[in-house]
């Protein structure tokens, strides 16, 4: 008679316990989190660049006033890093994974930075250290107008 007691107890627990969790399940609202649109990137900056390259040092300070200059606009800024094998291996499958495989095998020099049309893969302009950090927001600008 016990063990019918108990089972019947025990029953009777998972029965409210479920009614319990169905209602607590009713109520509260669903959550749903709505995903932020992600911006899309209208122009590429493609910097090639290693840590031995010296051209790449007077490259950056122009570079960092463009960047400053371009943080508000949908200019997607990466950087190919060439300094070793690694680091050149993986530069070349972020190129591959974002679509621009051919212009990265074909550009493995450094010091420079390609503006690419981030869909039709096109260069449209290039940065180096001999522009004046205005010609290089210039040459942001003219292929900003080329896409």
């Amino acid at each position: 008679m016990k063990k019918i007691g108990f089972i019947l107890s025990l029953f009777i627990c998972m029965s409210v316990s479920t009614n319990i969790n169905a209602e607590t399940k009713q109520s509260k609202p669903v959550n749903i989190v709505k995903t932020a649109e992600v911006n899309k990137p209208k122009l590429l900056a493609v910097k090639f660049y290693a840590d031995w390259c010296g051209t790449c040092k007077q490259l950056d300070p122009g570079l960092n006033k463009v960047i400053s200059k371009f943080e508000d606009k949908p200019v997607l800024f990466v950087t190919m890093d060439l300094t070793d094998d690694f680091r050149t291996n993986q530069s070349k499958m972020l190129a591959n994974s974002l679509g621009f495989g051919k212009i990265f095998k074909e550009n493995q020099g450094t010091g420079f930075v390609l503006l690419l049309d981030p869909v039709k893969f096109k260069v449209l302009g290039q940065i180096d250290p001999s522009q004046t950090p205005a010609e290089m927001i210039k040459k942001v600008d003219i292929a900003f107008s080329k896409v």
